[in-house]
């Protein structure tokens, strides 16, 4: 089998979802919904991660590729208690995710990722017609490259 998207995503989605602590956060993926809770609770953090693939390149034309995107992982906090436990949670998924090399898992190729960002997005999740509150988001993007 050759690289591809979904080898990637399987392999860096395996390294979070088995060495992820869920005690610190519940752990939802990209077109699932939130954890469960009551609409007045919203003081369990829970982080989502998503595969975002960016432009592929030729190593040398005609025979190799690289893949390369981004591991965007929103971590979602209660809403008016600061920053901290969000940043606390952002440090966790940067020491598990960042700076690896990893052996995909169905093809015979390697993933590289780099150091982790942080993204402040702030407070309430924007959907179709409405602002959901309760929520403080900030994201950890770690770039990554596969061959």
């Amino acid at each position: 089998m050759s690289l591809g998207i979904g080898d990637v995503s399987s392999t860096l989605l395996k390294r979070l979802q088995d060495n992820w602590d869920t005690s610190v956060a519940q752990l939802v993926y990209d077109n699932t919904e939130k954890p469960d809770a009551e609409p007045s609770d919203f003081t369990t953090p829970w982080i989502r991660a998503t595969i975002n693939p960016l432009s592929t390149r030729n190593t040398v034309l005609g025979y190799g590729y690289r893949l390369r995107g981004i591991l965007n992982i929103q971590i979602f906090t209660a809403q008016g208690i600061g920053e901290g436990a969000a940043q606390d949670i952002f440090d966790a998924l940067a020491i598990l995710m960042q700076n690896l090399q990893l052996e995909t898992l169905q093809s015979n190729g390697c993933i590289f990722t780099y150091a982790a960002t942080p993204v402040r997005v702030g407070e309430g999740i924007r959907r179709v017609d409405q602002i959901e509150r309760g929520w403080y988001q900030l994201n950890c993007e770690i770039n990554w490259e596969a061959q």
